[in-house]
């Protein structure tokens, strides 16, 4: 649902520091939050971590939300999270020589913009 989804997008745009209460609040009740928000939180988070375990056998740990002091941070690998992957790819073309290669900086490019398959949150 579009609340989950808010929950993941601040947790991803965030990566690697933690979300505030404050911020998921406001992320996820701009208008103002219900009495029971605290542990609306909670059930949130909860099933973020169900979306996020995995499915099957994998190479590489599943992402997953853990607890801090002041919130709620996403564990992964930053290639895991799709703005990871896009600075990966970004960095990589910045490094291709644009004269002599400038096939291989568009397509390298053009992987990146594949990352961005709908608006920000």
């Amino acid at each position: 649902g579009p609340v989950l989804r808010r929950l993941l997008g601040l947790l991803a745009l965030k990566h690697p520091e933690p979300a505030t209460q404050q911020e998921i609040t406001d992320i996820l009740w701009p208008s103002g939050p219900p009495r029971s928000h605290p542990s609306l939180i909670h059930t949130y988070v909860s099933q973020a971590r169900r979306l996020l375990a995995p499915c099957g056998p994998g190479s590489a740990p599943p992402p997953t939300v853990v607890r801090t002091p002041t919130g709620y941070r996403l564990e992964a690998s930053r290639n895991r999270i799709d703005l990871g992957h896009f600075d990966e790819l970004l960095a990589r073309s910045e490094r291709l020589p644009r004269a002599t290669e400038p096939e291989a900086l568009y397509e390298s490019l053009t992987e990146a913009l594949r990352c961005w398959r709908g608006p920000v949150l």
